[in-house]
């Protein structure tokens, strides 16, 4: 700005001094009126007549056209030059004031590197850059005016000066249009002038409309040969190739431009055939190519600026992408979806990612990378959506090999790392593995469950994912919530039906029971938070309010021994008791390491899947809630000891046609009968398999009898 007013400057005094002989031109000459008059002196003086006329007869003035013109450009120079300078001295202080702010005291660099992040965002949304380029466009046409008004000055006089001003002046210009037009067809050329930007207004533009058109009239010619060759179009094709899909592609003429000349190389040429049709392979391709494009962080145009200004230094430094996953990101507020499924389909990004996880060796790094694949596998687009639902989901996880073949090594770091974390009493990378479990459980098996395949890739990346995180000895193995459940109950991972309630219950559990063992110490109350938008996805504690259909209909096992376990260690023992409300407050008080409300009612939501008063056999097997009401029935047949540990257990050994033959048995039998049933109801096998079996002869004959 300092060389654009001291041009400024030099430049309006030399226009002034050419107007200060110009401008006279406007106005009558009074030098000339007094040589007409004193011509008519001379002229009656000379006369023979005696007779002396008094009418003076002065032509009246009128300026010249070309004084007019010439006049109107330098002025027109004039002005312009005095507003560059203006201008440039507002743009001088406005920048003095953003670089000239020094960091407060007792802020930390972090905090005040975020904040220069703002006001170069605040520079960037308003334009700082385009008034400074404004400034140069205003002053390079006031030197063009001038230009054009010094010609037109010196035609009148002598066409010799005014010859060699013109062909300087043309071979000026057309250096001027040269440079200009150059960056057009190089990107790397240096030589920009703001005639430049013109340029591209005025034929960039108009191709990339072009562009548009003809890729979507290249699909919907896709179209009718997928309908000749295979029948209808499917809804989901129908509904993307309509109206919007064309405005899509005039919304970003640049992006459309890129994927018609990919797909054009990609179906013309001749290639060995393909699974996937034509239409097929466009339909992903807009979906695929330049979607990082899209809205990144902390607003709608932040993370955009951040990473086109950062993400040759982070791609070259993987681990610093940890950062970016922990600190940056903030679901909550802001969307970056459509980063993410851009970023998601780059193979060179994925394997960053994957490198990525490789370097993590410490707490802090692991959450980061956690929340990183976490806004990774969920996002998602409505381009996105259609695309894959048409071509099929194992497009997605394309590019996101090199990080599942990692992720296992990855988890198992991970494990070590939550381990140590949980022994110093820090559950923080255990609440952020739990939300990315609870991210691939509520979002992508949702999307399966519309599945009609009996087998897709997602559906193998998932459990894939989900069984690395519950690998054996592993501190994030989820635990089981009933007796059913068991350790790693491989099922949980091929069958969709009823297997959502039952993984989000246990991962709510396996959360509560790592945070109790650190004094409910840590922000897992909402462990999402702020990474996840609760409008697109419900919150980890909400599994109960989902899937509360299912819970009704469910058959209640007993609770496993982890589930008693951790009631007791949070002072909720009297919950095990038979009868209980499960209203009883916890006996151990917050400040001293009790739950707080919010785990009470997470717990409390947890025994709405389990048995709480039925106790386990030693081998595991539990008997069905609903036998224990056909016991209940019968309790007046049975004897008395027996009777009262089959009621103390919630549950019975035998149906109520056995029950009826136990009146028949004789003294010694009903005796032996009544110690089975006093050993099975607490869980301790004290008979044998040959007097059991001695036992049931004996009944089945004393049956007969009768």
């Amino acid at each position: 700005m300092q060389g654009i007013l001291t041009f400024a400057g030099l430049f309006a005094a030399t226009v002034g001094a050419f107007l200060i002989e110009s401008y006279k031109s406007l106005s009558p000459d009074t030098g000339a009126q007094t040589v007409v008059l004193l011509a008519q002196l001379v002229s009656i003086t000379n006369s023979t007549n005696s007779t002396l006329s008094t009418d003076v007869a002065i032509p009246p003035f009128q300026a010249s056209e070309t004084a007019i013109l010439v006049n109107t450009l330098w002025f027109a120079a004039l002005v312009l030059s005095l507003l560059c300078a203006l201008a440039a001295t507002l743009v001088q202080d406005w920048t003095r004031r953003f670089l000239g702010q020094a960091r407060p005291v007792g802020e930390s660099l972090e905090q005040y590197s975020l904040m220069q992040l703002l006001v170069h965002l605040g520079v960037q949304r308003y334009g700082i850059d385009y008034v400074a380029s404004l400034v140069v466009t205003m002053m390079h046409a006031a030197v063009v005016i001038f230009l054009v008004g010094l010609n037109f000055f010196l035609f009148p006089i002598n066409t010799g000066p005014a010859d060699a001003v013109f062909w300087i002046c043309i071979i000026s210009a057309a250096s001027y249009l040269l440079a200009s037009a150059i960056p057009l067809f190089d990107s790397r050329c240096p030589y920009r002038t703001p005639l430049t930007q013109i340029f591209t207004a005025f034929v960039i533009i108009p191709l990339s409309t072009l562009s548009c058109l003809l890729y979507y009239g290249f699909i919907l010619i896709s179209a009718a040969l997928y309908r000749i060759e295979n029948g209808p179009l499917e809804p989901i094709m129908r509904q993307f190739l309509g109206p919007r899909l064309l405005w899509e592609f005039m919304r970003e003429p640049k992006r459309t431009s890129r994927v018609l000349h990919a797909a054009i190389r990609d179906n013309i040429r001749p290639k060995a055939r393909r699974a996937t049709t034509l239409l097929q392979r466009l339909l992903s391709a807009y979906a695929i190519r330049g979607e990082s494009q899209g809205r990144p962080f902390m607003d709608e145009h932040a993370f955009r600026f951040l990473w086109d200004h950062v993400s040759v230094y982070v791609l070259a430094r993987p681990r610093e992408m940890t950062y970016i996953g922990l600190y940056l990101l903030n679901g909550e507020v802001h969307n970056y979806d459509s980063l993410f499924v851009g970023l998601r389909q780059l193979q060179g990004f994925m394997t960053k990612v994957a490198t990525t996880l490789d370097s993590v060796d410490s707490v802090s790094t692991a959450k980061g990378a956690v929340r990183l694949l976490q806004a990774i596998f969920i996002a998602k687009t409505q381009n996105d959506e259609y695309s894959f639902a048409a071509i099929g989901e194992g497009w997605r996880w394309t590019a996101a090999r090199p990080v599942l073949r990692r992720f296992r090594d990855f988890a198992g770091r991970l494990n070590q790392l939550n381990a140590q974390a949980l022994r110093e009493g820090d559950p923080s990378l255990l609440v952020a593995v739990s939300s990315l479990r609870s991210s691939l459980i509520m979002t992508l098996l949702r999307r399966l469950s519309e599945d009609t395949h009996p087998r897709s890739t997602t559906r193998d990346v998932l459990a894939f994912i989900l069984r690395s995180l519950d690998g054996a000895e592993n501190s994030l193995r989820l635990l089981p919530l009933s007796s059913n459940d068991g350790d790693g109950d491989e099922r949980l991972f091929d069958d969709i039906e009823g297997r959502r309630l039952t993984l989000a219950a246990r991962n709510a559990f396996t959360l509560l029971s790592g945070v109790g063992s650190c004094h409910w110490r840590g922000r897992w109350q909402n462990p999402d938070s702020p990474y996840v938008d609760h409008k697109e996805q419900p919150s980890i504690w909400s599994w109960r309010r989902m899937y509360a259909k299912a819970i009704r209909d469910r058959q209640r096992s007993p609770a496993s021994e982890a589930f008693r376990d951790l009631l007791k260690a949070a002072g909720l023992r009297a919950w095990l008791e038979p009868g209980s409300t499960l209203s009883t407050l916890p006996t151990i008080a917050t400040s001293d390491g009790g739950p707080p409300a919010a785990a009470v009612r997470a717990l409390r939501d947890l025994t709405k899947m389990v048995d709480l008063p039925a106790l386990p056999t030693q081998t595991g097997d539990y008997e069905e809630s609903s036998r224990a009401s056909v016991a209940a029935a019968n309790l007046d047949q049975v004897p008395t000891t027996a009777a009262l540990r089959i009621a103390e257990a919630g549950g019975s050994v035998m149906d109520a046609n056995k029950v009826s033959t136990l009146n028949s048995l004789t003294p010694a039998k009903t005796e032996l009968f009544n110690k089975s049933l006093i050993m099975v109801a607490i869980g301790v096998s004290g008979v044998n398999d040959e007097e059991e079996t001695i036992s049931r002869e004996d009944i089945q004959a004393d049956a007969q009898e009768m």
